[in-house]
């Protein structure tokens, strides 16, 4: 038995060698493809009346898009993460090779490499070297997380007069986001400079103490989290003065009436009245509970029905006579769509342009069978560049590439539009139980 774990771990190591060779042949083959587009930028733009070796800075801002989104479609990756492996390959290939080596012989792991590549941001070629063959040898004896702090070391060590540039350089690209996570729940992450994250977390925690202190039942994550959402929803309080308290029960429920955030809640007639619980859903999340579908639709303002224009009167399209696409259908995209069509992305629809897949300027016209939710980077890849944009006779959306692939973009949503014409003398009042409802807030 011993000597078979004996086996079984130097197999382990084989293997892990092999995947790091694999990454290093995939990098290699990356940055092949960029050269080759770069050197061929007719393929992926119109390159008009310019010579296809003279290319402005947008050009090349196009030619590196259209072949991330080629990427990302093979891949099934989001375009922000293809770019990302474009940008890795090019630095690391580009300007490292003793790294790509390394990794290739799986001397170390694509982390490694990865981390002597950001480290290397903003030097010049001989200090990136430089800084290379001082970092190499840590790598192969620490473990990713201590080769990072290993590394910050070396880098401010040799370069300690560049790091207020770089702190204000990476200060630019502070943001938001949000990953959707399971149950019912959802993580943000704020990326900003350390002094005001970190002072936000002492805040959170110093708060926890206090209320544990003070005899709170709650545990001290769970304060924590919960003084971190009112200080942020408090913020976005139409009224400061009906600012609500804080509550231990159902966290976060009883600060949700305070605000007046812009979201699409889909659920059906019979879980809003409670003869099913089947579940509701959240436009950008997903599948919510049906406890938490009525709530929501209870402090609702409004509703909208989800039918055709014979029951509901909504427009749905208005075909050559307007370019502008009306509110009625404007919802009824948002909602059918759910997020962006372009490839990989997943930003809200309501968020995203409304495009005319058969373009208004060739004769498209303003309706739901030929709008479709893009963000501003696919709308503007589609107009900028080679990709082509169709829908299928059976509502398919289908992007093709510069390279002849085919990418059809999966449907989020179940909201249909089917035709429900009402019966003569019907007031109405008996109306299909399956109608969902979008309760938006």
């Amino acid at each position: 038995m011993r000597a078979s774990l004996v086996a079984d771990v130097r197999g382990m190591r084989s293997d892990s060698a092999a995947i790091a060779a694999a990454e290093a042949s995939r990098l290699r083959r990356l940055y092949s493809m960029l050269q080759s587009a770069l050197q061929h930028p007719d393929i992926f733009i119109p390159m008009s009346k310019r010579a296809s070796g003279n290319l402005t800075a947008d050009d090349e801002m196009w030619v590196r898009r259209s072949l991330a989104h080629e990427v990302a479609g093979e891949l099934r990756i989001t375009p922000g993460a293809a770019r990302g492996m474009l940008d890795d390959a090019e630095d690391l290939v580009g300007g490292l090779p003793d790294t790509v080596k390394a990794l290739e012989s799986g001397e170390i792991m694509l982390s490694h490499a990865l981390t002597i590549a950001g480290q290397v941001t903003g030097l010049s070629e001989p200090d990136a070297r430089e800084f290379e063959a001082r970092a190499l040898p840590k790598a192969s004896s620490m473990t990713p997380t201590q080769f990072r702090t290993r590394a910050k070391r070396i880098r401010e060590d040799m370069f300690p007069d560049t790091i207020t540039e770089r702190t204000e350089r990476a200060a630019e690209d502070r943001r938001v986001y949000v990953t959707c996570m399971d149950d019912g729940m959802v993580s943000i992450t704020l990326f900003a400079r350390a002094e005001v994250v970190q002072s936000i977390h002492h805040a959170a925690r110093a708060t926890g103490r206090a209320l544990k202190a003070a005899g709170d039942q709650r545990t001290q994550a769970q304060i924590e989290a919960d003084a971190f959402i009112d200080a942020t929803m408090k913020g976005f309080l139409v009224d400061p003065e009906s600012a609500p308290g804080v509550g231990p029960a159902d966290i976060g429920a009883d600060r949700l009436g305070g605000i007046r955030p812009t979201v699409h809640v889909t659920v059906s007639v019979e879980t809003l009245i409670g003869t099913t619980n089947a579940p509701g859903n959240l436009d950008g999340y997903g599948p919510i509970s049906p406890e938490t579908a009525r709530r929501l639709a209870a402090q609702a303002p409004s509703f909208t029905r989800l039918l055709t224009h014979p029951e509901t009167g909504a427009v749905l399209s208005v075909g050559r006579d307007s370019y502008a696409v009306p509110s009625d259908l404007r919802r009824a995209v948002e909602l059918r769509d759910e997020i962006c069509c372009g490839i990989g992305c997943n930003r809200p629809a309501t968020t995203c342009d409304l495009d005319h897949t058969h373009d208004w300027q060739y004769g498209g016209e303003t309706k739901l069978t030929n709008v479709a939710a893009l963000c501003k980077p696919d709308h503007m890849l589609k107009h900028h560049t080679k990709w082509q944009l169709e829908r299928t006779a059976d509502g398919e959306l289908v992007w093709t590439s510069p390279l002849g692939k085919r990418y059809v973009v999966p449907r989020t949503s179940n909201v249909q539009f089917a035709e429900a014409a009402e019966a003569p003398g019907d007031s109405g009042s008996d109306r299909r139980s399956e109608v969902p409802v979008a309760a938006p807030f």
